[in-house]
C-alpha cells in the first residue's frame, strides 16, 4: 500500500508541476519591460530589442546571450521589425549585416 501511495503522490506532484510549467510557458510577454525599455521578442533567435531615437540605434539581445547594437537604423524599419510575423527572418533579411554592428559587452 505504501508503494501505491508513493506512486500516487509522485504522479500528483508531476501533474501539478506540468500544469505550472504550461501556465508559465504560455503567459504572453509584456509589451515593454518598464525597467529596461526592451521589448520582449518571442522567436528562436531573438530575446528582446530596443530602439534609441536620439542616436538611431537598434539594440538587440539574442537568445545566445549576445547583445548587439545596429547604428543608423531608421525608426520605420524598427517598427516594421516589431510588427513582422517572422521576426527571425526579418532580422536576417533586413538588419543583420546591413548596418554598422557592434557587440555590446557587459
Amino acid at each position: 500500500m505504501n508503494t501505491l501511495r508513493r506512486w500516487g503522490c509522485a504522479a500528483f506532484t508531476a501533474l501539478v508541476a506540468a500544469a505550472l510549467f504550461c501556465a508559465c510557458a504560455h503567459t504572453p510577454p509584456a509589451e515593454e519591460t518598464a525597467d529596461t525599455g526592451y521589448t520582449p521578442i518571442r522567436s528562436e533567435l531573438l530575446f528582446s530589442a530596443r530602439y534609441f531615437d536620439e542616436v538611431e540605434t537598434l539594440s538587440v539581445v539574442l537568445r545566445s546571450g549576445d547583445a548587439l547594437d545596429y547604428e543608423k537604423v531608421p525608426r520605420a524599419l524598427f517598427d516594421q521589425f516589431l510588427s513582422a510575423e517572422d521576426k527571425d527572418a526579418f532580422y536576417r533579411d533586413h538588419l543583420q549585416g546591413k548596418f554598422g554592428e557592434k557587440k555590446v559587452e557587459f
